[in-house]
C-alpha cells in the first residue's frame, strides 16, 4: 500500500478530536489560493492504480444493484445516493485530508457529510446550465462541493464548467441572463481518480456531454455541523456500516459519538441527564439530537444538482 494509503487508513481510524490537526495544512497551498479566488481547484485523488480500477468496478455494481427508492433519472443524469453504505471501497475519498482541509476552509470548524451518491452524465443534448448550490445570502450557507471523477472530465463529455470567482458576487444566476454569462464558463478536467472541489456558491453547471458515453462521477458536499444534510447517515446507518468506520467517519458523518459506546439504559440516562424528559425506549430521540436531526431545519441542504 502506498504511503497515503496508509495516512488515509489511519484518519479512517482516529479518534474525532484529531480530524482538524490531521486535515490543516493537507491541501497544497496553490490548490488552496485557487478555491480561495476562483471558487475550485482539481486535486490528484485518495486511489491510484489498481486500487482505482477496483473503485471503478464497486460503483459499477453498486449503481445496478441499487434499490429503485434510492435511485433518480432525470432527463440528463442517473442519480444513486448514498455510498457511505455501499461498501468500503468509497470511504477513503470522504476522508481524504486535503478534501477535509478544504472543507476547514469553506465551512469552518463543525461541518458534516450532507450528501455523498453517484451521478451518471448521460449523452446527448442539454440545456445551458448555471446554478449555484447554495446563494451567498441563503440560511444554508456555506457549502463544499466535491466530486470523484469516475471518468474522465474533458469539454467533449461535459466536464463540470465554472464562473471563476463567481463565489464572490452578490448577484444570482436565478437573477441573471444565462447567456451573458456563457462565455466565462470554463470547464474543470482531469483524468480518472481525480477530484473537483470547489465552493458551493460558484456559478457552475454540467457541459454538454457530446461523446457518445455516459460520464460517471461520485459526488458529495460538506455543511455545517448543526445544520440538517440531504441525507441523514445516523438514521440510515447500519450495524456493519457502523463496525467498518473509524473515529475521523464518524465525525465526519456526524454519528453520535458514544452510540457504539453505551447500552440502552445509558442511553436512556444520558437523553435525561440532557432534558429530554420521559424515558425514550430506543434512546432514538437523544441520538437524533446527538447527530443535528432535531436542530432547526434551515431546509434540505442540496448538494450537486448538476454538475
Amino acid at each position: 500500500m502506498s504511503g497515503g494509503g496508509r495516512d488515509i487508513l489511519v484518519a479512517m481510524n482516529a479518534e474525532p478530536s484529531t480530524l482538524r490537526a490531521r486535515a490543516r495544512g493537507t491541501l497544497p497551498a496553490a490548490a488552496a489560493v485557487s478555491l480561495e479566488q476562483s471558487g475550485s481547484v482539481v486535486l490528484p485523488g485518495p486511489f491510484s492504480g489498481e486500487r482505482f480500477d477496483e473503485v471503478s468496478d464497486a460503483y459499477d455494481a453498486a449503481v445496478a444493484s441499487a434499490a429503485s427508492t434510492d435511485v433518480r433519472m432525470g432527463t440528463t443524469s442517473t442519480r444513486v445516493q448514498d455510498f457511505v453504505h455501499r461498501g468500503p471501497a468509497f470511504d477513503p475519498l470522504y476522508v481524504y485530508p486535503p478534501l477535509l482541509d478544504a472543507a476547514l476552509r469553506v465551512v469552518d470548524r463543525d461541518f458534516k457529510l450532507s450528501s455523498f451518491g453517484a451521478r451518471t452524465l448521460h449523452a446527448g443534448p442539454a440545456v445551458l446550465d448555471i446554478h449555484v448550490d447554495v446563494e451567498r445570502d441563503s440560511s444554508a450557507w456555506p457549502l463544499l462541493g466535491f466530486i470523484l471523477m469516475i471518468d474522465p472530465f474533458r469539454p467533449d463529455n461535459g466536464a463540470t464548467r465554472f464562473v471563476s470567482g463567481s463565489h464572490r458576487w452578490a448577484a444570482s444566476p436565478s437573477q441573471a441572463r444565462l447567456q451573458d454569462h456563457a462565455a466565462q464558463l470554463v470547464s474543470r478536467c482531469g483524468p480518472a481518480g481525480s477530484v473537483l472541489v470547489f465552493n458551493g456558491s460558484t456559478w457552475h453547471g454540467q457541459g454538454i456531454n457530446d461523446s457518445g458515453e455516459p460520464r460517471r462521477s461520485l459526488q458529495g458536499a460538506f455543511i455545517p455541523r448543526a445544520w440538517r444534510g440531504a441525507i441523514d447517515f445516523s438514521q440510515r446507518m447500519t450495524p456493519q456500516t457502523r463496525e467498518r468506520l473509524g473515529g475521523v467517519a464518524h465525525a465526519v458523518l456526524a454519528l453520535p459519538d458514544v452510540s457504539h459506546r453505551l447500552s440502552p439504559d445509558g442511553v436512556q440516562s444520558r437523553w435525561r441527564d440532557e432534558g429530554g424528559g420521559a424515558a425514550d425506549p430506543a434512546g432514538e430521540r437523544w441520538l437524533r439530537r446527538r447527530a443535528g436531526a432535531d436542530s432547526p431545519a434551515h431546509g434540505a441542504v442540496r448538494g450537486n444538482s448538476s454538475a
